[in-house]
């Protein structure tokens, strides 16, 4: 085979052929490692973050609590109320996400201001409305102190211990659930015959009955 044909079809145009698909084979690889980088470089990305479901609820009771009105429910309700949201800033304060915390904080600040101010309130009308009850058994009810936490009753039937002792029974757990400091029992001349201390949380400390 003369040289002209060697270089045509011989080793040197082999060769030629070779590098030819080098070159190819080259090319998609390095198609394919861009598409790899591509992969990779995309799953580098910081991934979208799925906001937890206890963050709406965060917001949204924080939007809540920014506007109560305890005339909005009965007391019940109100404390049912501080209850769930307390329950809320206890769970949120748990879970290990930054924004779950700061906003668990938030309502926790909001909830206690709230409680605070409604409390007092709320062991008003409390007296107030058990005033209709009792009232019809002779027993006048009022409340002392600053914050409403001294809660009396009056009546000629307290000189009978049995009698203020059943009254106590019956008012007991509503007493504890309004954090009332104290109840004074009273004859009509306002002698005290019996009292009952108690050591409630502070009114904006979480609800947990």
């Amino acid at each position: 085979m003369n040289l002209t044909t060697e270089l045509s079809f011989g080793k040197f145009g082999f060769n030629k052929k070779l590098r030819t698909k080098m070159k190819m084979i080259h090319f998609m690889l390095l198609a394919f490692f861009g598409m790899m980088a591509l992969t990779q470089s995309c799953s580098n990305q910081e991934t979208v973050k799925e906001e937890l479901p206890i963050i709406a609820d965060l917001k949204q009771a924080i939007d809540e609590c920014s506007k109560f009105k305890h005339s909005d429910r009965t007391i019940g309700g109100n404390l049912k109320q501080f209850k769930k949201w307390g329950k809320l800033v206890f769970e949120a304060s748990s879970e290990k996400d930054k924004e779950a915390n700061t906003l668990a904080r938030q309502l926790s600040t909001l909830l206690k201001q709230t409680q605070n101010d409604c409390m007092p309130i709320l062991r008003l009308e409390f007296v107030k409305d058990i005033h209709g009850t009792l009232g019809k058994y002779g027993i006048d009810v009022s409340v002392e102190g600053e914050r409403n936490e001294t809660f009396i009753l009056k009546s000629e039937i307290f000189e009978d211990k049995i009698s203020q002792e059943k009254i106590q029974e019956m008012i007991d757990i509503q007493v504890i659930r309004l954090r009332f400091k104290n109840i004074k029992y009273t004859l009509p001349d306002n002698s005290e015959t019996a009292s009952k201390e108690y050591d409630p949380a502070q009114d904006s400390e979480r609800i947990l009955l």
